[in-house]
């Protein structure tokens, strides 16, 4: 085997998982296409699907209904930011395996910032959880545990 692609165990795994997401993600792209999900529309129609959906089903005030907007336009915001980055890493690394020779501390960096981006993604998302069902009565909380129980294994909607 040629030395310059002569790499450890560990990063032998490291540039199959890269791979693997991009190649994952390549798939999933072609076949959603560019509105993440054109099965159910893009992201601003399902946001208001699930908001109308979770009004509906809770029962939910003008004021809580304006919290959940105002909720649903920072998730929003997070999924462009969080999209317009992974486009950005999936271009980096197109770049890294066309270069002669393989690049690993360049794809460890950009291994380590794109799971840096998928964290603070995943933190942020727990936290407009939690500004959502402060906003709920206990009584909205009960029925907002329910519909989850009930949808266990099934999205939401269906």
């Amino acid at each position: 085997m040629d030395k310059k692609f002569n790499c450890g165990k560990k990063a032998a795994v490291s540039i199959i998982l890269v791979l693997s997401l991009l190649v994952g993600g390549s798939v999933l792209y072609a076949h959603m296409g560019p509105t993440w999900g054109s099965w159910l529309g893009n992201p601003q129609e399902r946001a208001e699907m699930l908001s109308a959906y979770l009004t509906r089903k809770l029962d939910l005030n003008a004021t809580q209904q304006q919290e959940l907007d105002a909720i649903t336009q920072k998730l929003l915001a997070m999924g462009r930011a969080f999209h317009e980055s992974r486009t950005k890493d999936r271009q980096e690394v197109l770049s890294i395996l066309r270069a002669d020779t393989l690049d690993m501390e360049r794809l460890r960096l950009l291994q380590s910032r794109h799971k840096e981006t998928l964290d603070g993604f995943i933190s942020d998302l727990g936290d407009r959880l939690v500004e959502f069902v402060e906003i709920l009565t206990p009584e909205q909380r009960q029925r907002l545990a329910t519909l989850i129980e009930n949808h266990e294994g099934h999205h939401l909607l269906h």
